[in-house]
């Protein structure tokens, strides 16, 4: 699990790299899952993601 907020992006398309996953106590979650996302901390959506497992 992982939380975290961007500031000062607003107005722009964001590409974030999360890395380390593979050694993370469940590394198995990772294929096919999408994170979840919001603007506004009301509606929250999936984001289209991929993991790499060398990453």
């Amino acid at each position: 699990w992982f939380h975290f907020r961007v500031a000062g992006a607003a107005g722009r398309e964001l590409t974030l790299a999360i890395t380390g996953l593979g050694q993370s106590a469940y590394p198995g979650g990772w294929p096919d899952y999408n994170a979840c996302v919001s603007e506004d901390r009301e509606y929250w959506g999936r984001a289209a993601s991929s993991y790499d497992p060398a990453a």
